[in-house]
């Protein structure tokens, strides 16, 4: 069972967005998450991934402007879980026909 495990193939992507003002605008910082299984079995391939598995795809927009101060809070609903199937049906040979340039001479 170990050999199994120990040959998948494991990817884990992150990208995180920094707080921010622009102008009059504040930005919260914001997580996305995937990660991703991938196992080969000759020429088949499996990968298993999964998006937003910690909820984190949020966005929080603070605007002010003079008196006013509006707080935007956004969730944007992107889990989700795939499996992927491959195969791989060979080679594909391309028979490539040579041909020869003649040079002109004066």
């Amino acid at each position: 069972m170990t050999a199994v495990f120990a040959s998948l193939k494991k990817d884990t992507i992150t990208n995180n967005t920094f707080p921010v003002t622009i102008v009059n605008t504040e930005i919260s910082n914001r997580l996305e998450t995937e990660v991703r299984v991938r196992k080969s079995l000759g020429t088949l391939n499996i990968t298993l991934s999964a998006q937003d598995i910690f909820k984190s795809n949020k966005d929080q927009y603070k605007i002010l402007v003079n008196e006013l101060r509006i707080v935007d809070k956004n969730y944007y609903d992107t889990q989700s879980i795939a499996l992927s199937l491959s195969f791989n049906f060979g080679k594909s040979v391309l028979k490539v026909r040579e041909t020869e340039t003649l040079e002109m001479r004066t």
